[in-house]
């Protein structure tokens, strides 16, 4: 979710774009969900989030995994230095950060202990809440470097096994942040193993390939949804393949538009914008709900979402220079030579 000076000089443009695209449906996501809890939803919306769910987070990890393939072929203490020591710090400092939030703001949920002492101290511990996107990561890094050595066919068979039978609940540990990190892995793993190859093939597409991708996308997530077919072992994962492969393709030609350095700054900056909109998100349906005009939620929703993108961006450029806050100290990531 950050830039070591290696990234920045083999940087794709058309990732970043992707990540922008997964990170704005992540927020629109959470934004439905924060809606709806003060009865701000509808059916078309839910169907809307609903035939995402394919996409967004498998887009955001894969993506996260194109950045991982050097890193994870170095050194432990290499691994640690440039990405470690990063999500352990965010993780511990924004657990925190959390727990004092939603000690005064009021969470508008059901499903989170936010706030309470007794969450503070499991989240150390197991993942809770939106920050095990950033737990997951740090997990993913230590399989990877772990398997460093085995054959890809291998690895992504074992993974996508895996991620496809908890995917569709034949698997289930009984916790959704459990369950989506063990489903998750395989994507990761994917981007980090394969990274030439799926920039190969992506910048060697045609448009009649976002034409292709659209119907296969279209076909098997709608036609699951609508067949209610979603828990078939290998409808989720194939859906979600048809997704990122659109995504990518769509987000290449993108790249080069004026429009899409804007999407391409906020794969830049996916930590700041991931750590602050639930904040932003909560603080929104608990003390601001009044003035939300009575458009349809469809329309609330996507102007919420960037509402709350715009408003991390700013935020971030006001803190950003603040010690710590995004970045690990020194202290914590050591040194060590490439």
């Amino acid at each position: 979710m950050s830039s070591t000076r290696t990234d920045i000089k083999t940087r794709v443009e058309w990732i970043d774009c992707a990540r922008g695209v997964a990170i704005t449906l992540v927020v629109f996501h959470h934004a439905v969900i924060f809606l709806s809890a003060i009865g701000i939803e509808d059916r078309m919306l839910a169907s809307a989030d609903n035939l995402l769910v394919s996409v967004r987070m498998p887009l955001f990890f894969l993506a996260a995994g194109l950045f991982a393939k050097r890193p994870t072929s170095k050194s432990w203490r290499y691994l640690w230095t440039t990405r470690l020591a990063l999500l352990v710090w965010i993780y511990t400092l924004w657990t925190v950060v959390r727990f004092v939030v939603f000690t005064f703001v009021p969470w508008p949920l059901d499903t989170s202990e936010a706030g309470t002492v007794a969450s503070l101290a499991e989240s150390f511990v197991l993942p809770s809440g939106t920050l095990w996107f950033i737990y997951a990561l740090v997990l993913y890094y230590l399989v990877a470097r772990l398997f460093q050595f085995a054959p890809t066919y291998m690895v992504l068979a074992g993974a996508g096994v895996i991620s496809t039978l908890f995917s569709s609940a034949v698997i289930t540990t009984g916790d959704y942040e459990w369950d989506s990190i063990i489903t998750y892995l395989a994507f990761f793993l994917a981007g980090c193993r394969l990274r030439e190859l799926i920039i190969n093939r992506v910048e060697s597409a045609r448009a009649a390939s976002i034409i292709a991708a659209f119907v296969a996308f279209a076909a098997i997530s709608g036609g699951a949804y609508i067949a209610d077919m979603q828990g078939v072992p290998g409808v989720r994962m194939a859906a979600s393949i048809a997704g990122i492969y659109l995504t990518f393709v769509v987000c290449k030609y993108m790249s080069s538009l004026r429009g899409g350095a804007a999407v391409s700054y906020l794969g830049r900056t996916t930590m700041p914008i991931y750590l602050l909109h639930y904040f932003l998100l909560a603080f929104l349906v608990t003390y601001a709900h009044r003035l939300i005009p009575g458009f349809q939620p469809f329309i609330i929703s996507i102007v919420s979402t960037l509402l709350v993108v715009a408003t991390c961006l700013v935020l971030y450029r006001i803190t950003r220079r603040i010690p710590g806050l995004y970045e690990a100290p020194n202290l914590v990531k050591g040194s060590v030579s490439s």
